[in-house]
């Protein structure tokens, strides 16, 4: 790896109050993780019953939980590579 191209994307995630690579967050977490619901024993017979329900039924788009900081982030604004995707 580049150094310039280390210290951009440094730079980049902290503006976006990510947190470094290879390191912690600048601060405590500012958001809670929510449970999924109650925790159960994995079962191959429900997940292919899952998994068919699922094809069975009409699609639904997923719902976007990218944080406007990272949406704003741009490959020509910051040259970092994993910008390109976004």
């Amino acid at each position: 790896m580049q150094w310039r191209h280390f210290l951009r994307t440094c730079a980049a995630l902290i503006a976006a109050g990510l947190p470094r690579p290879g390191g912690s967050a600048a601060g405590p977490a500012t958001t809670a993780l929510s449970p999924l619901g109650k925790s159960q024993a994995f079962d191959y017979a429900w997940l292919k019953g899952q998994a068919r329900a699922l094809a069975n039924g009409t699609y639904q788009p997923p719902v976007s939980q990218i944080p406007d900081a990272v949406r704003a982030l741009d490959y020509d604004r910051t040259g970092c590579e994993f910008c390109k995707w976004a």
